[in-house]
């Protein structure tokens, strides 16, 4: 009797679970395992645009999945990150190999990542024979983008992400030298200053120095009377600044993205070199660069893509969720944050995750995001896929190192005249304030006229 007690609960048991486990695996939600979409992250992840990169991605992929994921053909996805180190300042084969492995092996949708245009050029041939979406985050050279003129077809699958092109921080950093040109002539009485430049020697640098001279020399009116190009790897400019001071210029637009930042805003300030420092520094827009440097940045400006001034609602709650996060400053690498959400914003209007049909999608979109509104130039454009720039579009910002912060200096408010485009006249975010002089550069100028 004992025994057929016990057999009798053996198959009541068994039963019970049969229904538990077909009322678990049925029921949406419970024990059912969660859609999964992977996004590659391929970065210089030891180097500080690569840790923004993937910081970017895993903001914003957090954010994503706390609303609920992304919706496509009834099924709900969380995005999955997949990180991968492009070692793209040592070796470009290294970053092609990287993309290779996060599409073919980790199955990625998508990419974001690359930082040097050389690298980019190669991860982009990648991207277009596994016909897999790729935004490149902070590459600037022009190339890039006229390759789709080319061959469209092929190419199509890149997007620029990050900042526009470098042609753009060019006429802001042009902006910025007729903003301080003109503070010489009203406050030193110097009618016309001359300008040296400093730029390491890689392809972003080389296209952005001869746009810049070209503009100094024939929109401005500025003579360009000392032009040098040290190593990226270069920790020592002493010589380059001195032979600028010995130039007889007043303003010293440099363009660095290496180590050599550190170096030359060290520099600059102990050796109070007497030239107002314009230009793009990749190091000078991180938050330790104050200390890296003891403070002897101060007063250098610079272009920057991302700005803590009231450009939109989201840039400013981006500024500071980044900053609390990461104990750092955003820079143009961290908003790849920008351009996961636009992936997402565009698969679910495309519904479905096939490549060709997203892109159709992510060419309408318009997102609003730290950095400005961020959209993309069609097929036909002299640029494809190249990121609008306007005022309502991807802006780019002047930066001044004040008091151990990053101030916004740029748009101040007046029309670009020499450049006609009238959109930006009266934009000034609430946050600017007016460029300063370096206190050493005002008494030489006062002394040695």
């Amino acid at each position: 009797m004992q025994k057929h007690k016990a057999s009798w609960m053996y198959s009541w048991a068994a039963c019970l679970l049969g229904f538990l486990a077909v009322l678990i695996f049925s029921s949406p939600g419970l024990a059912k395992e969660e859609e999964v979409v992977k996004v590659g992250v391929v970065a210089a992840i030891k180097h500080m645009m690569g840790q923004q990169t993937w910081a970017g991605a895993e903001m914003a992929a957090e954010e994503i999945n706390a609303a609920g994921g992304i919706k496509v053909g009834g099924k709900t996805y969380k995005i999955e990150l997949v990180k991968a180190d492009s070692n793209e300042w040592a070796s470009i084969s290294d970053a092609v190999g990287a993309m290779e492995r996060v599409i073919t092996l980790d199955k990625v949708k998508m990419v974001m990542g690359g930082y040097r245009s050389e690298a980019v050029l190669a991860m982009q041939d990648v991207a277009a024979e596994y016909k897999t979406i790729y935004f490149s985050i902070g590459a600037g050279h022009s190339q890039i983008a006229l390759r789709l003129v080319q061959d469209y077809e092929k190419y199509k699958y890149w997007f620029r992400g990050g900042k526009p092109q470098s042609l753009y921080g060019g006429i802001v950093g042009i902006a910025v030298v007729d903003m301080v040109a003109n503070k010489f002539k009203k406050e030193l009485g110097i009618e016309k200053p001359k300008v040296a430049m400093i730029a390491e020697k890689v392809l972003w640098a080389d296209e952005t120095l001869k746009f810049m001279k070209m503009m100094c020399e024939k929109k401005l009116g500025l003579e360009v009377v000392y032009v040098t190009q040290p190593s990226n790897a270069s920790n020592d400019l002493r010589v380059e600044l001195n032979a600028a001071k010995a130039s007889g210029a007043h303003i010293l637009i440099h363009l660095v993205s290496g180590p050599v930042g550190v170096a030359f805003g060290r520099q600059w300030g102990s050796l109070k070199i007497p030239l107002a420092a314009v230009g793009y520094n990749a190091e000078a827009m991180k938050k330790e660069y104050w200390k890296t440097t003891e403070g002897l940045c101060e007063y250098e400006a610079l272009v920057d893509y991302v700005s803590s001034a009231a450009v939109n609602e989201r840039s400013v709650k981006f500024w500071k969720n980044y900053e609390k996060k990461y104990n750092d400053y955003p820079m143009e690498c961290a908003l790849s944050y920008n351009h996961l959400y636009q992936w997402k914003e565009s698969v679910e209007k495309a519904g479905t995750f096939d490549a060709d049909k997203v892109i159709v999608e992510l060419l309408k979109n318009r997102f609003e995001g730290p950095g400005g509104v961020y959209r993309y130039e069609p097929k036909d454009a002299k640029f494809p896929h190249d990121l609008v720039w306007a005022p309502d579009g991807a802006s780019t910002y002047g930066i001044q190192w004040r008091k151990g912060e990053k101030k916004t200096i740029w748009p101040d408010g007046n029309a670009l005249t020499w450049f006609g485009d009238p959109r930006w006249k009266g934009i000034r975010f609430k946050g600017t304030v007016d460029y300063a002089f370096p206190p050493w550069v005002v008494d030489y100028w006062k002394k040695n006229k």
